[in-house]
């Protein structure tokens, strides 16, 4: 095969010239195999990643988890809120029913009191009673027996002068008095025994009352504190497992946190390993790339208008005019990192060179390399084709730093 320079560098118009450029390229250029891709190590990422996302996986459920205990306890605080609020009614209300119980009980206290006294003035009554009853029926046998008003009226007329007229009248007429008071008298103690049997009646009426009010306040200070105790222990409880609940599924998260960056720190490990097993050559530079195939520069590098679609956009490398089949050889050593279809490129190989420099081969009709191997300078890599958006067989070549396309013409 031969290969030629647009200008004339690198002219290779031997056979045998281009097999001993290859042989003193791979003479004086080390190996660089070691740096190539290492299965064990893409083995141990795969693992590795497989174990992180195993982790993340059970990370985002517990977490899932966590959110879910969240809400419960933000409901558990709302309902916590609600219990303490009932909680406080139920003191006041205690307060209230201990404070009622007992006015209830001095007032309990107060009526019997006054119901003892009144029952106390009711037997004097009585006892009164009684004896002006007694007067009262005499004085009433008296009259009868001795002939009532007309007798004491003839004992009057009876008198020999008038001093002993009016000596009798003012007998008679205390006698008469005494009567009247002692009727006045009995009349009043009637009525004052049924005005105190009335206030006892109402008195007892009262203290029934009043022994009612106070079971009652008792039985609110029983039910109250009886309730005060179930709101406190619910509340204790609910804090309790609030807390454990909380904890429980913190120290999960905690744990697989801790164990999800294990797993990424140990797959970032790997990586990097990996990232420096790759092609690590220095970048050729202006110069030491071959040309890819025997043919000339058409297209260049720079603005165009699209051969197929017609409008104006960059052409990110050369176009090498070239017949189907013809080899394509690798500009340089370096490691294969794409290999296969790759849209409007069609079937394209690229290649990592180092330093940042690689080399993309487009359009081909046959791949001969695969991703992850490595190539040297001037080795066949595929065939001449007129694969995806092209127009007719030939090679599109590009050289692109850090991935950006650069005219590929500053290296020849």
């Amino acid at each position: 095969m031969t290969t030629t320079s647009p200008r004339g560098r690198r002219a290779l118009s031997r056979p045998w010239v281009a097999a001993l450029v290859v042989a003193l390229l791979v003479a004086v250029t080390p190996r660089m195999d070691a740096w190539a891709q290492d299965p064990d190590l893409e083995d141990q990422l795969d693992e590795a990643q497989d174990n992180l996302d195993e982790a993340q996986a059970e990370q985002a459920r517990i977490a899932a988890q966590v959110g879910s205990a969240q809400a419960t306890v933000a409901a558990l605080d709302l309902e916590i809120h609600a219990l303490e609020t009932e909680l406080r009614a139920r003191e006041a209300e205690l307060a209230e029913a201990t404070t009622i119980f007992e006015e209830a009980r001095v007032a309990t206290e107060a009526v019997e009191a006054s119901l003892a006294l009144v029952t106390d003035d009711l037997r004097a009554s009585q006892e009164r009673l009684e004896g002006d009853r007694s007067r009262f029926d005499s004085r009433v046998a008296a009259t009868y027996m001795y002939g009532g008003p007309l007798a004491m009226a003839d004992v009057l007329f009876q008198s020999q002068d008038f001093g002993e007229f009016v000596r009798t009248g003012y007998y008679i007429e205390s006698i008469l008095e005494d009567d009247k008071s002692l009727i006045d008298r009995v009349a009043d103690e009637t009525r004052q025994i049924a005005h105190e049997r009335t206030e006892i009646d109402r008195l007892r009426d009262q203290l029934a009352t009043e022994e009612a009010s106070a079971e009652r306040a008792r039985q609110a200070v029983a039910r109250a504190t009886d309730l005060h105790r179930t709101i406190t222990a619910r509340v204790e409880a609910e804090r309790v497992e609030r807390a454990s609940t909380l904890a429980a599924l913190e120290s999960d998260l905690a744990t697989y946190t801790e164990l999800v960056a294990a797993y990424q720190a140990e797959s970032d490990r790997i990586a990097q390993e990996l990232a420096n097993s790759r092609w690590r050559a220095g970048a050729p530079g202006a110069g030491e790339l071959l040309w890819p195939t025997n043919g000339s520069a058409g297209s260049g590098y720079g603005y165009r208008t699209h051969p197929i679609f017609g409008t104006r956009r960059l052409h990110s490398g050369v176009d090498i005019g070239a017949p189907l089949g013809q080899d394509i050889v690798a500009a340089a050593e370096g490691l294969v990192i794409e290999a296969g279809w790759k849209g409007g490129y069609g079937l394209a190989v690229v290649i990592d060179h180092g330093g940042g420099l690689a080399t993309l081969y487009a359009h081909q009709s046959r791949l001969l390399v695969s991703d992850g191997q490595v190539v040297t300078a001037g080795q066949v890599i595929g065939e001449v084709g007129s694969t995806g958006q092209s127009t007719g067989p030939h090679l599109h070549y590009e050289v692109r730093v850090d991935g950006v396309p650069r005219d590929p013409m500053e290296w020849y």
